[in-house]
């Protein structure tokens, strides 16, 4: 029988990793127990719930809390809660309004495989991009879903109907065909990071047997963007679903929203109906998701589920359906402390390898003995790629930090290209002023997991096995870091570069945030400023918020021309990793920190970019015209 997800696990833990499970508290199931650790200073619990919490724990006595009193272990806390509730069986899916996005109280967590429990988990039934922003039509279902209440109609605009994925031209199934049912949750209609790089996988299968649904690029990573109830309402509350004004839907006030967070260096107010403002509450998912070779599919280590995913076949668009694994997921939300957001990036536990297969790290993040992938010959150590890859350092004359430039040729590697892939994880680089001429191999993340947060990960997999099933997947996903307030680049002493306090935000890889499958190439493991769009193009000091008309005298310090990306409570921040690229590519464009919104209505899903290495899976024409429609300003 299962034990009902409204108990509360709670488990207490402290700094370091030696903790010894005595016994075992879960309400209403069993008599209580309780946990020794081996040092006494107590942190709060790792709670196992179905309930999403809605904001940062801290001893602030204000309300809502200041972040800046938040520390990096409560941070990652609240990230684990948060996925724990979000990875959670949903309830069974017919189309009934009050269905997406709620947990089945009756499922044990981790359990996705008994009648009663099998199917899409929480975060699994929210809203695709392209069931918010269809590139034809309404959104589907609105304005009501079926059955809706007769007295008062849906409330929620049509958000519990059953996916459907309208572009803006029909898209048909390939042929060989995959899984015959119904449509799929997990819609992969991206396959690169964010127009940049291209990622695979090498111990992903390398071809699919001739029986096996057609896929050109099986060890390719592919990855998808939903939203929950509460962003989706007000999009359609709002009819802001469309590329233009029209009859049922208009595109979002995005410049006048812009205009006002340039102006302020701050949002609108929440909820505001004349620009966009999420309320709190307002929750974003990006995942990535792979083919698994045999050894993986069978070893309970990865949450997989029937994807539906695209690709090209003879000069068109088509989808198809396979089984996939998990190897990311990443969360952000707002809450009435953070109106730019909290930010959360968890990974499958065996995503960074060595050539020979095996794991760098373990499931709670600390690097393994012994199994760190060497250098190239003739590479400098550290190397976190191979090739290294980097941009020209200039002094910035303007003060604050460097600048980064592009060359104005792609540079030769040195070392060559990656030939010895092995089990590893490799990216293309797609740009041409970028080096495309060969892959990356990833060898080790830019800045590792602070000990904090492997601290953290360890308790919560506690929690889990205390409270899970066997085979529960979700013990091998680690929280990779979180970001919960904004930090400028070039912040005083101690700053970003030299301070290293793991208690807190205020370290390189908190900082920098950056996800070994989802930020892979060099410009997003270490984000900041904008990144390079042509050659030549500043990259540090991209200007998302012009300064006011006319400027201020004296000058602000730092100057206006040192490079702000994320506008909050009236000052401007150099921000890195996910909140920065959101700032630079929602928050600053009139999005609200959602790039889904700023980029608007889903006109095509996108299947795998023209690979120049493997000239038999180059795509059409039609594959670079879907891409040359995305403006994305970096």
């Amino acid at each position: 029988m299962a034990t009902s997800a409204s108990a509360r696990l709670t488990l207490f833990g402290v700094v370091g990793t030696s903790i010894a499970i005595s016994a075992i508290a879960i309400a209403g199931a069993r008599s209580t127990q309780h946990v020794a650790a081996a040092q006494v200073a107590p942190v709060l619990p790792i709670i196992v719930s179905v309930v999403v919490p809605a904001e940062l724990p801290s001893k602030s006595q204000r309300t809502p809390p200041d972040p800046h009193t938040v520390t990096l272990r409560q941070a990652a806390e609240f990230a684990w809660e948060e996925f724990i509730a979000l990875n959670w069986a949903a309830v069974p899916q017919h189309g009934v309004v009050g269905s997406r996005g709620i947990a089945n109280s009756n499922c044990i967590f981790g359990d996705l495989t008994s009648r009663q429990c099998a199917g899409p988990t929480v975060w699994e039934t929210f809203r695709g991009k392209v069931e918010i922003f269809p590139g034809a039509g309404n959104p589907p279902g609105y304005p009501a879903a079926t059955p809706a209440p007769a007295s008062s109609g849906d409330p929620y605009l049509g958000w519990d109907a059953l996916p459907r994925y309208n572009y803006q031209n029909g898209v048909s199934q390939c042929m060989p065909a995959g899984p015959a049912g119904s449509t799929a949750w997990v819609n992969l209609d991206e396959t690169d990071q964010i127009t940049l790089d291209q990622m695979y996988a090498g111990s992903a299968p390398t071809a699919r047997p001739s029986t096996a649904p057609y896929n050109t690029e099986p060890q390719l990573i592919r990855f998808l963007a939903k939203a929950n109830r509460t962003m989706y309402t007000y999009i359609a509350a709002n009819k802001w679903w469309g590329l233009a004004a029209n009859s049922t839907g208009s595109a979002p006030p995005l410049t006048a929203t812009s205009a006002y967070v340039s102006l302020n260096l701050a949002d609108p107010p929440n909820g505001s109906s004349t620009m966009v403002s999420f309320p709190a509450g307002t929750l974003e998912v990006k995942s990535a998701w792979r083919l698994l070779n045999g050894a993986e599919a069978a070893s309970s280590r990865y949450r997989t589920t029937t994807v539906r995913y695209y690709d090209t076949q003879n000069g068109q668009i088509c989808w198809n359906q396979d089984t996939f694994g998990m190897v990311a997921l990443h969360i952000i939300q707002k809450t009435p402390a953070t109106p730019y957001f909290v930010y959360a990036t968890f990974e499958q536990a065996d995503n960074i390898r060595n050539a020979a297969g095996k794991s760098t790290e373990d499931d709670d993040g600390r690097l393994i003995a012994g199994q760190q992938q060497a250098c190239a010959v003739g590479q400098p150590s550290p190397c976190p790629t191979t090739p290294t890859e980097g941009f020209h350092d200039a002094p910035n004359s303007m003060g604050g930090p460097k600048i980064y430039v592009a060359p104005s040729a792609p540079p030769t590697p040195t070392p060559g290209y990656c030939s010895n892939i092995g089990a590893r994880v490799y990216y293309l680089e797609e740009k041409p002023f970028l080096p495309h001429g060969g892959y990356f191999c990833v060898n080790a993340r830019d800045n590792p997991i602070p000990k904090e947060i492997v601290a953290v990960n360890a308790l919560a997999h506690a929690a889990i096995r205390a409270h899970d099933v066997p085979g529960d997947p979700f013990r091998h996903y680690k929280l990779v870091n979180v970001q919960y307030f904004p930090i400028d680049l070039a912040m005083p002493s101690p700053g970003i570069y030299t301070g290293h306090n793991p208690r807190s935000a205020e370290n390189p890889a908190s900082f920098y945030m950056s996800n070994g499958v989802v930020e892979t190439d060099r410009g997003l493991q270490l984000f900041s400023g904008g990144l390079l769009k042509l050659p030549g193009t500043i990259s540090n000091y991209y200007q998302n918020f012009p300064p006011p008309n006319p400027s201020p005298s004296p000058q602000p310090s730092p100057p206006w021309l040192t490079h702000k990306n994320t506008a909050y409570a009236h000052h401007g921040f150099d921000m890195g990793g996910c909140m920065g690229c959101h700032g630079s590519q929602g928050q600053s464009q009139g999005g609200d920190f959602s790039v889904i919104t700023a980029e608007g209505s889903v006109l095509f899903p996108e299947p795998p970019h023209p690979n120049p290495l493997q000239p038999a899976a180059l795509a059409n024409a039609l594959r670079r015209n879907v891409y040359n429609r995305r403006l994305v300003n970096y």
